[in-house]
């Protein structure tokens, strides 16, 4: 993960418009000590009551010492984020003994971020997209608070891309298709066309499954363009994962903190490369025929599921699995744009016209995983 994090340092100073201020660095690391302070105040509550439990005094001391770490700060320092990962990563050193109640806790948090689609969540389909929302959203950079900050398929994601086994890889993928994508875009002429698959690919056709390299291309497409980037007020379930799982595999808190400022680069880095491409008015296709200039997250989240659920369901029940995604999303969405003051008529077109953006990128999707050299 160390080389990963200085090859993206390298890729960010490529292009003037990518190089980060330091206004972004500190509100990125303020997005993520609030986030680590959050799930720290559960992990408290639950230290105390284990220590209460079992009668422990290293317990209660462990306790104290979270409860001395929850400082709230305005403009935390790197090191001070860096400091809040270490005590987060003291109480999961707790566990053996506190697992109950930590787990409890946690799973309280859980449930609270999944509130709004209980009822639905009785659907395996529902439960398996794993919808949630954040409770707590900081203004974004431009000092807006995002009113629907949910995410689903987050998790189906990132058990595609970071699959213990082949996680480094994966990772070394992406940042090469990164900076291809970006020479690629640097040597176009206007009216040029760029093939995002036959980036990925590098003329590499040694995997032996072909549908789950195609599904991994899609995978990262949506973390790529669904992931909040470090201008957004949260730290949303991509980058959770990414110092959590760090902390897992017995990283340092300095390595998580790396870990969780690389998948924001990477975001930062997409979004800049896709805006210079639509600058010089470069076309976007995937594997020669699709054309992508337009999409956004919704048609590549919609391709994603399209290709993950076509496997073991076939096309129509991929399509009308991925459509039902879209119009309940999109209804949520509807709702919080009328409740901030967007007008109806203009509310329903961007429902009309993102709701159509995940029926034709379910077809592409599917029809893309399914075409095998």
């Amino acid at each position: 993960m160390r080389l990963s994090f200085f090859v993206l340092s390298f890729l960010l100073c490529l292009r003037a418009f990518a190089v980060e201020t330091p206004e972004v660095v500190q509100f990125r690391n303020r997005v993520l000590y609030l986030r680590v302070h959050q799930l720290l105040e559960q992990r408290y509550l639950a230290l105390e009551d284990c220590a209460s439990r079992t009668g422990s005094p290293e317990i209660s001391t462990a306790a104290e010492g979270v409860g001395l770490g929850l400082i709230p700060l305005a403009s935390p320092t790197e090191e001070q984020v860096i400091e809040l990962l270490r005590v987060y990563q003291q109480t999961e050193h707790l566990r053996p003994a506190c697992n109950r109640e930590i787990g409890a806790f946690d799973q309280a948090l859980h449930s609270l971020e999944r509130k709004e689609f209980a009822r639905a969540m009785k659907l395996q389909f529902v439960k398996q997209l794993d919808p949630h929302c954040f409770l707590r959203v900081e203004k974004n950079t431009r000092g807006v608070v995002d009113s629907n900050p949910c995410f689903a398929a987050v998790g189906m994601i990132n058990s595609v891309l970071w699959e213990e086994s082949r996680s480094g890889e994966m990772a070394y993928s992406i940042d090469r298709f990164l900076g291809r994508l970006h020479q690629e875009i640097e040597q176009a002429g206007e009216t040029a066309s760029i093939d995002l698959w036959s980036i990925f690919l590098n003329n590499d056709l040694s995997s032996e499954d072909f549908f789950e390299y195609r599904r991994a291309f899609l995978a990262a497409l949506g973390m790529l363009t669904m992931g909040a980037s470090s201008n957004a007020g949260v730290t949303d379930g991509f980058g959770d994962f990414a110092w959590q799982s760090a902390l897992a595999r017995k990283k340092s808190p300095l390595e998580a903190f790396e870990a969780y400022t690389t998948l924001k680069k990477r975001r930062d880095l997409f979004r800049d490369l896709w805006a210079w491409a639509r600058l010089k008015k470069v076309r976007i296709v995937i594997n020669g025929t699709v054309d992508v200039t337009d999409t956004n997250r919704h048609d590549f989240i919609a391709a994603f599921l399209s290709c993950h659920y076509g496997e073991t369901n076939g096309k129509l029940a991929a399509k009308a699995l991925v459509n039902a995604l879209g119009y309940a999303y999109e209804s949520y969405d509807l709702k919080s744009h009328l409740e901030d003051g967007i007008d109806f008529k203009r509310s329903l077109k961007n429902f009309g016209r993102d709701t159509m953006r995940y029926s034709d990128g379910a077809e592409w999707g599917y029809a893309f995983c399914q075409t095998f050299y």
